[in-house]
């Protein structure tokens, strides 16, 4: 694995023990680990990927992970990590980040044009709600860094590694040259550690009200894990 930035350590009490985390860049050789975690973990509790049993869907999942497979090699994902007693180390939590014209060149490669119903119901909903503001013009921004999922892994959840792996998307920012962060969280705990890491709102609505704007996109129960979407950004000076 790839030297890990000490600037980015942090530490929680786990079981009892102080325990070292860091976020880092994702090394290439935890990429596969990455995709795994994502398979088993995001697609299961995303809310939109609940209420759609994506899960069960193999056409949509397999296109998902494809496509996360090809996010993740633009190289600009983070990943957390915690030092075990034995020395070794564990990935706890990945997000996988991208430059915005990334989306563009992954849809037009061969392969990416059919997408399945399941997956289609889910980039239509996004696709949507990034297109109810005009990113460069309310930001002043034609590049930005923006993402596809975060997930901490449920053994590490409630001790705010979501909220530092945000953080460390300043970092991010830095090393790509740019000043802007924006992602669509559809979850409450997502949305409320973007809160806490800075972030703002661009759009925000209920579930509800985007089942009616587009009624094509059905996601049956969605209120049952999550009552609002909401599009959030991030300025570094």
């Amino acid at each position: 694995m790839e030297k890990k930035d000490s600037n980015l350590t942090f530490h929680r009490e786990v079981k009892g023990a102080v325990k070292k985390f860091w976020v880092q860049i994702l090394p290439e050789d935890q990429k596969k680990k990455a995709v795994e975690i994502f398979r088993k973990y995001f697609v299961r509790d995303e809310p939109m990927c609940k209420s759609i049993n994506l899960i069960d869907d193999k056409e949509s999942l397999d296109y998902y992970m494809k496509f996360l497979w090809c996010a993740i090699n633009q190289n600009s994902s983070l990943a957390c990590f915690i030092e075990l007693d034995d020395g070794q180390e564990e990935m706890v939590a990945v997000n996988v980040c991208y430059r915005n014209t990334a989306y563009k060149e992954i849809m037009e490669m061969p392969g990416f044009r059919d997408i399945p119903e399941g997956m289609n119901n889910i980039f239509e909903i996004l696709k949507y709600i990034i297109t109810q503001k005009e990113i460069p013009k309310e930001l002043e921004v034609a590049e930005y860094l923006t993402s596809i999922g975060l997930i901490v892994i449920p053994e590490y959840r409630g001790l705010n590694i979501g909220l530092q792996v945000l953080s460390a998307r300043k970092m991010l920012c830095e090393k790509m040259g740019l000043k802007v962060s924006v992602t669509t969280f559809t979850a409450p705990e997502s949305q409320r550690l973007a809160e806490k890491a800075g972030y703002k709102d661009l759009v925000s609505l209920t579930y509800d009200d985007l089942q009616k704007m587009k009624p094509s996109s059905i996601f049956p129960d969605i209120n049952k894990y999550a009552k609002r979407v909401r599009h959030m950004y991030i300025l570094y000076e």
